[in-house]
């Protein structure tokens, strides 16, 4: 009979050998660098891009913003009710 945890134990070796041959491999951490230009002293430039892409991004950045603002109140509301409501439960 094996001793207590012999699955978990074999479940650890098996993902340590999985992420060492990951690890080894090249193309999981090659960086994409499909947005960017080289040139020969190895630094990433920017490519340049016009006014109206830079005013897309802006207007999609800020609509995003706005998203998430309103997502975050509504949690805030909603923990604020729940913790007010528990309080007055256990208390009064």
């Amino acid at each position: 009979m094996l001793g207590g945890g012999a699955g978990h134990i074999a479940d650890m070796v098996a993902r340590y050998k999985a992420n060492m041959s990951m690890l080894r491999r090249k193309r999981y951490f090659r960086k994409n660098v499909s947005r960017f230009e080289q040139n020969h002293e190895d630094t990433l430039r920017f490519k340049k891009s016009n006014p109206a892409q830079l005013k897309k991004l802006h207007d999609q950045l800020v609509k995003e913003q706005k998203i998430q603002l309103i997502k975050w109140l509504i949690i805030l509301a909603i923990s604020t009710i729940a913790v007010i409501w528990a309080f007055n439960w256990i208390f009064f």
